[in-house]
C-alpha cells in the first residue's frame, strides 16, 4: 500500500524482497521435484518405446528365422530335429521360441536386457515352471487388452528394473501346425490357429543406472537454479535497494512540499474562519458548523449556536416565508440567493446577503446546505441614510420629492386631491440656546414620533430642515379634511 504520497513506505521494498525470495524458494522446490519426476517418466516412456520396438524386432528375428531356417530345413533337411534341448547335440536345432530364450541370454551378457516368453499353455519341459505375479498378470492384461502393453516397475535381484509385456501372436502357419502337432504339447491338439495368442514376450529393462543420471541432472539443474536465482536476487536487491534510495529522497521533497502546503491551507482554513462567515445547517433546520466570523458579527458563542435552530438569529421582521422558500430550492438541488435580516444577540439588526446552497453525503442523499453570508448592513444604513433623516429617523427631502412626484401623477390619472402641508417649531432656536442642543433633539424626535401617530399609511411625513417638516396627505375628499388635520397637529 502506498502512503498519501504514493511512495512505497521502506517496509513494503523489503516486503518486495521476501516476496521475490518466496517466489525463488517456491520455484526451486516444485522444479525439485517436477524435473525428476518429468525426467523420469520421459525414461520410462523411453525405456517402454524401445522395448516395445524391441519386442518387434524378436518378433521379426523369430519369424524370418521359421521362413528362412525352419522351413527350409524341413524341405531338405527332414532328419534334423527341432528341439528346445539342443545344446552339444547333434542333428537339432532350437525350436524358435527356443531361438528367443537363447537370444535373450545373448542380449542379457551384451546389453543387461533379458528377453522373457511364457504362456498359460506350456511345453512339457516348461510345465513344472511357476509364473511370478507379473507374468500372471501380463497374461490377464493381454487377453482384455490385446494390442496393449503391461508396464511395471519391480526390484529382481536387488536391481530396479521396468518389465514390459507384449501379446505374442501365433503369426506364420508352420508355428500353428507345429503347435497343433507338438508331442511335448500340453494342449488339445488342432486347439490353435492363425494369429490366436500364443503368450506374452516380455522385455526386462534395468533402470537403475538411468534413474541415478536424472537424479545427477537434477542436480545440476537445481544447482543452476540456486545460481541463477542468486543472482537475480543479489540484481533486483541492488535495483531495489537503488529505487528504494530516490524514492526516499524524493519521499522527503514531497513531504516538506506538502508541510508546506499543509501549513499554507491551514493558514487559509484560518483566514476563512476568521473572515469569511459561513455556516452549515441539516434537514431539521439546526446549525451544524459555524465560523468564528460568523460567531463574531451574531455575539453568540458556538455552544449556543451548534445545535440550534437557524431561528434563533432571525430577526422578528423577517418573514418566516423567507426561511420555508430557502428550503423548497434547496431540495431541488438548486442555490438560493438572497438578502436576510438577522438579529443579534444583543437584539441589534444586520442584513446579510446570503447564499444558500445544497450539501449532499457520500451516497448522494441531500443532508442539509451551506451557507455563505456577506454583512451588507452598513450597505444598507447607507441606503437608509441616503432617504432618511440621521436623527428622527423620518423621511428626508429627498424621499419626499419622490414620493411627492409619484403621488401628483397617481392623483392626476385617479382625479383625486392631495395636500402638501409646511410646518416649522415656534421658538426652537430659544430652546436650543437655553436648554441645549441635546434637549433640543429629544424634542424633535418626540414630536416626530407624535406627528406618525395621526398619518394614515398612504401619508408621508418628511424633516427638511433643523425644525421645518413637510406633510403629504393623499387622497383627500374635501378641504375640511386638510383643516382638521393641520388643527390635530396643531394640539400636539
Amino acid at each position: 500500500m502506498k502512503n498519501e504520497l504514493g511512495i512505497l513506505p521502506k517496509y513494503q521494498h523489503h516486503k518486495m524482497r521476501n516476496i521475490i525470495i518466496l517466489a525463488g524458494i517456491t520455484i526451486t522446490t516444485i522444479l525439485f521435484f517436477f524435473i525428476p519426476y518429468i525426467t523420469e517418466q520421459y525414461t520410462i516412456k523411453n525405456i517402454v518405446d524401445s522395448s516395445k520396438n524391441s519386442v518387434h524386432q524378436i518378433k521379426l528375428t523369430r519369424a524370418y528365422y521359421v521362413d528362412a531356417v525352419v522351413d527350409d530345413i524341413k524341405k531338405f533337411a527332414p532328419n534334423i530335429q527341432f528341439d528346445h534341448d539342443h545344446e552339444g547335440v547333434n542333428g537339432k536345432i532350437p525350436l524358435p521360441t527356443t531361438t528367443i530364450h537363447d537370444l535373450s541370454k545373448i542380449f542379457s551378457e551384451k546389453t543387461g536386457l533379458k528377453y522373457n516368453l511364457y504362456s498359460e499353455y506350456p511345453f512339457k519341459n516348461r510345465q513344472d515352471r511357476h509364473l511370478t505375479q507379473f507374468q500372471k498378470d501380463a497374461i490377464k492384461y493381454t487377453k482384455i487388452n490385446k494390442d496393449g502393453l503391461y508396464v511395471k516397475r519391480e526390484v529382481m535381484d536387488g536391481e530396479e528394473v521396468l518389465r514390459v509385456a507384449a501379446t505374442d501372436y501365433m503369426t506364420d502357419i508352420s508355428c500353428v501346425n507345429c503347435h497343433n502337432n507338438h508331442p511335448d504339447a500340453t494342449w488339445e491338439k488342432g486347439m490353435w490357429k492363425l494369429n490366436d495368442k500364443r503368450g506374452v514376450l516380455e522385455v526386462v529393462t534395468p533402470i537403475g543406472k538411468q534413474l541415478a543420471n536424472n537424479n545427477t541432472m537434477r542436480n545440476y539443474i537445481l544447482i543452476l537454479l540456486v545460481v541463477t536465482f542468486m543472482a537475480v536476487l543479489f540484481y533486483l536487491s541492488k535495483i531495489l535497494m537503488k529505487r528504494e534510495k530516490v524514492l526516499l529522497d524524493e519521499k522527503d521533497i514531497l513531504e516538506e512540499a506538502v508541510d508546506d502546503k499543509n501549513k499554507e491551507l491551514h493558514d487559509l482554513n484560518t483566514l476563512l474562519d476568521e473572515y469569511v462567515i459561513s455556516s452549515k445547517t441539516d434537514m431539521e433546520g439546526n446549525l451544524t458548523y459555524v465560523s468564528q466570523a460568523f460567531i463574531d458579527i451574531c455575539g453568540y458563542s458556538k455552544e449556543e449556536l451548534v445545535g440550534h435552530s437557524y431561528e434563533k438569529i432571525r430577526h422578528p421582521d423577517m418573514s418566516r416565508e423567507t426561511l420555508n422558500e430557502i428550503w423548497r430550492v434547496i431540495h431541488k438541488g438548486k442555490v438560493w440567493r438572497g438578502e436576510i435580516l438577522n438579529q443579534k444577540k444583543d437584539g441589534t439588526a444586520y442584513w446579510v446577503d446570503a447564499i444558500f446552497s445544497p450539501e449532499y453525503d457520500e451516497s448522494g442523499t441531500l443532508v442539509g446546505h451551506n451557507g455563505v453570508i456577506l454583512d451588507i448592513t452598513s450597505t444598507k444604513e447607507t441606503d437608509y441614510l441616503a432617504y432618511h433623516d440621521y436623527l428622527t429617523k423620518l423621511p428626508n427631502r429627498a424621499y419626499f420629492e419622490e414620493v411627492l412626484a409619484h403621488a401628483i401623477k397617481l392623483a392626476k390619472r385617479n382625479n383625486s386631491m392631495l395636500s402638501v402641508i409646511f410646518l416649522d417649531l415656534d421658538n426652537f432656536k430659544n430652546i436650543n440656546d437655553t436648554l441645549g442642543h441635546e434637549f433640543g433633539d429629544k424634542v424633535l424626535k418626540v414630536l416626530s414620533t407624535r406627528m406618525g401617530t395621526v398619518l394614515k399609511d398612504v401619508d408621508t411625513i418628511a424633516r427638511i430642515g433643523g425644525d421645518e417638516f413637510i406633510i403629504l396627505l393623499e387622497d383627500i375628499k374635501n378641504k375640511a379634511v386638510i383643516l382638521d388635520f393641520a388643527q390635530e397637529i396643531l394640539q400636539l
